[in-house]
């Protein structure tokens, strides 16, 4: 399942205070003070300054992340596939699955195995790349199952360093990941109570972590480096809320709140994280997925794909991402972003099929 169906589902809670239960639907705290951010980010009620235009990858279902070398992870017919934007080659890497995250070097894509034999649901896994051969090893879980969402890369070598998402207990447990040099060891995050769930969806190479519950309707959380457990203010009091993203320096969560696209933003580390603000005041639905090392965040804006961008002074401008003409609406959204810093900025998502997006 792709964050759009994840966004999709916590925007119906936002707006129905339904549950979306089951290892399926993986959908989707203490106020401290604000920051020099009283403002919206953008003027949501003005146009998109530009709007980008698609880029299909050819026969791909989903595009769901992709690295700074621009190297795409998602599936298409034969399963999970690689594609290279700068040389337009595309790869099956021979197995089947969920994939959700690929690291800097791109040799290692995190997600969901299909059905094994440790688990008729799915486990956690990881597929890695090695002397041209792909490989899948689950990861360490509770018997029961779960997922990996996100990765963390070494910021020297780019290989996959730490890795989150969830694992099955009598409850949804978010769990951590952390590479020792010869395997994956599992470090179990707290619930938010003896009865909660939570799903973790975002990581940073410094161990800091966001997710949701997603289970019941519907708060955003974020694990510091020690695991401890913070729930994050909703934009208004008793809404709705899920986190997705984490920018490396830990100082900005991207996720929804109320239905809308938001950002909790603090100046330091030190800080606690504030109430957040909109990146879109003009009514729409939607929701922030994934944010860069240079603050460029992406996901989704009036039921279409969206990026938003630094524009000085604390603000953002969003830029409106085409899709192809198809329509999708409210399952229409940016999935990842890259940083920029090898091949050219890129946004992948889904617009009906798998899609990326440049020149924004």
């Amino acid at each position: 399942m792709t964050r759009a169906t994840l966004l999709a589902c916590a925007l119906a809670l936002a707006t129905l205070a339904a549950g979306c239960g089951g290892e399926g639907a993986d959908v989707a705290g203490p106020h401290g003070s604000s920051p020099a951010v009283a403002q919206p980010l953008i003027d949501g009620n003005s146009p998109a300054n530009l709007t980008v235009v698609a880029t299909p990858i050819p026969g791909a279902t989903t595009a769901v992340a992709v690295n700074d070398a621009g190297r795409v992870a998602g599936l298409n017919a034969s399963g999970i596939y690689i594609f290279d934007v700068p040389t337009q080659t595309l790869q099956n890497i021979g197995f089947s699955g969920t994939p959700w995250a690929i690291d800097q070097l791109g040799t290692t894509v995190s997600g969901q195995a299909s059905a094994t034999k440790r688990n008729s649901l799915g486990s956690p896994a990881v597929w890695t790349l090695a002397g041209g051969v792909w490989s899948q090893d689950l990861l360490p879980d509770s018997g029961q199952g779960g997922a990996a969402r996100a990765v963390a890369s070494d910021p020297i070598t780019g290989a996959a360093v730490l890795l989150a998402g969830n694992v099955q207990t009598s409850r949804h447990t978010p769990g951590k990941w952390s590479w020792n040099g010869s395997g994956w060891v599992l470090t179990s995050l707290p619930r938010p109570g003896p009865n909660g769930n939570a799903f973790g969806q975002g990581i940073n190479a410094g161990g800091m972590v966001v997710g949701m519950d997603g289970v019941t309707c519907c708060s955003a959380y974020f694990w510091d480096a020690a695991g401890t457990l913070t729930v994050l203010p909703p934009l208004v009091s008793g809404s709705a809320s899920a986190a997705y993203g984490i920018n490396d320096a830990g100082t900005i969560i991207v996720a929804n709140s109320n239905g809308v696209a938001v950002a909790w933003i603090r100046a330091s580390t030190a800080d606690p994280w504030p109430t957040p603000v909109p990146l879109d005041t003009n009514g729409c639905g939607g929701g922030a997925i994934a944010i860069n090392a240079s603050g460029v965040i992406v996901g989704n804006s009036c039921g279409l794909p969206a990026a938003w961008r630094p524009s000085g002074g604390g603000g953002y401008t969003r830029s409106q991402l085409s899709d192809l003409g198809n329509h999708h609406p409210g399952a229409e959204t940016a999935e990842a972003v890259n940083n920029g810093t090898v091949a050219p900025l890129i946004a992948v998502g889904n617009v009906g099929q798998g899609v990326y997006w440049t020149g924004f």
